[in-house]
């Protein structure tokens, strides 16, 4: 007689079948905001790109990329309160459909021609408040549905949105400038927001159970930066990357006026693809192999590497000497991001996420303005009259890079890198940042709190 009664299912295989749940239900919210974060990246950079052509003026075109990144910056530490106290998916619901409106009246000013400097910073700084409220909870997501063996290398995934809007959006932006226009750049912007919304509504993300209780919102707002000044080695790790957007903000601001300067926005374009191929490379290995197992190692010999390739950037007005360059520069951009993102992830539990990423990511941003204001009047003013041909640097053994427009900012471009190899070189001999991940106990892997479904959160996430 054969029983009716079904044989159980073996453990190995039961847990198979739900790590492929919860891997569909990541990789659909990875998806959405990948595409909608580089979107917010295309307006950005385009519209920085049409107000230099229009004025020729280096700081103006960087004062777009301020208004896009402190907003942000400023708002970092209430956003990461708000995300801990909140639903994760609604609060980047929330975002979503704020910076998809500051698009839509964008769009509509520019096609009736009445679009302003004012207007467009305005309405970039929307989008950005909108980001510090996304980007933080995007993250913390990760260690809610991710297990702490994978960690490493899915964060390899969540790197490429928030980086691609740095990296891939400007090539993409530059190319699509030149096939479809602003107009079609500002569309295609409001079409990623409907893409990211629809998927989120599309995935049951798991619920962390409510504190207890709050302290007040100032003293919530200040545990994330507690928890980091607390920890020697994850302030040395914020301190390396605040050194390290700051030197590639200032290389994102001088690259295109030196490029410009003696070739066509369409070339510009070419360059900055083959630096997002770089970059989408440097995701796959990463993704494929996890990182390596020492990760603070594998951050500075990337970023050596990265800082090398700014000075090779510099040293000639060549079309292929430069996409050389900017493919080895970006290539290293998801490594160290991937490395940096496994450390902070280990180290933070899982109800303080929302604001200790907002605070790591307010101090970590906050040498990006900086480098704005200061990269676009140096080269304007500074650098370029150095380089020309009755310069006061024209004679000396700096002109082998070259005379003429563009080549004093490629000069600033060159010490740029040379700035960044140097604190390369002195991070190795910080302690307490080579030896973060010893002294640090890891706090993910320890989590077993109950989500609203009943399951632990360790059954919630996916593993391969």
């Amino acid at each position: 007689m054969i029983s009716s009664r079904r044989s159980p299912v073996p453990t190995k295989l039961r847990v198979n079948l739900r790590l492929d749940l919860g891997s569909a239900r990541f990789l659909l919210i990875w998806f959405g905001q990948l595409v909608s974060i580089i979107g917010s990246g295309l307006t950005s950079f385009a519209l920085g790109i049409r107000v230099y052509q229009l004025t020729g003026s280096v700081t103006r075109f960087a004062f777009i990329s301020v208004c896009f990144t402190l907003p942000a910056i400023l708002v970092f530490p209430l956003a990461g309160v708000i995300i801990d106290r909140s639903n994760r998916r609604t609060v980047m619901l929330a975002s979503d459909l704020a910076a998809g409106f500051s698009t839509l009246v964008l769009a509509c000013l520019f096609f009736f021609g009445s679009l302003s400097l004012w207007e467009i910073c305005l309405l970039v700084g929307i989008g950005s408040l909108a980001e510090a409220f996304r980007l933080p909870s995007y993250t913390a997501i990760l260690g809610q549905m991710v297990s702490a063996q994978h960690i490493g290398r899915i964060s390899g995934l969540l790197q490429f949105a928030p980086a691609a809007a740095q990296v891939v959006a400007p090539a993409l932006a530059a190319v699509m400038m030149g096939a479809i226009g602003l107009k079609g750049v500002l569309l295609v912007d409001f079409l990623t927001f409907i893409v990211a919304i629809s998927t989120l509504l599309a995935v049951d993300i798991p619920v962390l159970p409510r504190e207890a209780a709050h302290t007040s919102w100032l003293k919530d707002t200040a545990e994330g930066l507690k928890f980091i000044a607390r920890r020697r080695g994850l302030s040395a790790l914020l301190s390396f990357f605040f050194i390290i957007n700051f030197t590639y903000s200032t290389a994102q601001i001088l690259l295109p006026p030196v490029v410009l300067a003696f070739t066509s926005p369409k070339m510009l374009g070419a360059i900055l693809s083959s630096g997002a191929v770089g970059y989408l490379g440097g995701s796959i290995l990463m993704v494929l192999w996890r990182g390596p197992q020492k990760r603070v190692h594998g951050l500075l010999i990337s970023a050596f590497v990265y800082a090398l390739s700014l000075v090779l950037a510099a040293l000639s007005a060549s079309s292929a000497l430069i996409t050389l360059a900017a493919f080895i520069m970006f290539s290293q951009i998801p490594v160290m991001n991937t490395c940096s993102q496994a450390i902070w992830l280990f180290k933070v539990p899982l109800s303080m996420q929302g604001r200790v990423f907002s605070t790591r990511m307010m101090l970590a941003w906050s040498s990006i303005p900086f480098a704005y204001f200061l990269a676009g009047p140096l080269a304007d003013r500074v650098f370029e009259p150095l380089l020309q041909a009755n310069g006061k640097l024209a004679n000396t053994w700096i002109s082998c890079i070259g005379i003429g427009r563009g080549r004093g900012t490629a000069f600033l471009l060159m010490l740029n890198g040379v700035l960044a190899l140097m604190f390369v070189a002195g991070y190795y001999l910080k302690p307490q940042f080579l030896h973060v991940e010893k002294n640090l106990p890891d706090t993910v892997a320890n989590h077993s709190s109950k989500i609203d479904d009943g399951t632990s959160l360790t059954d919630s996430v996916f593993s391969a």
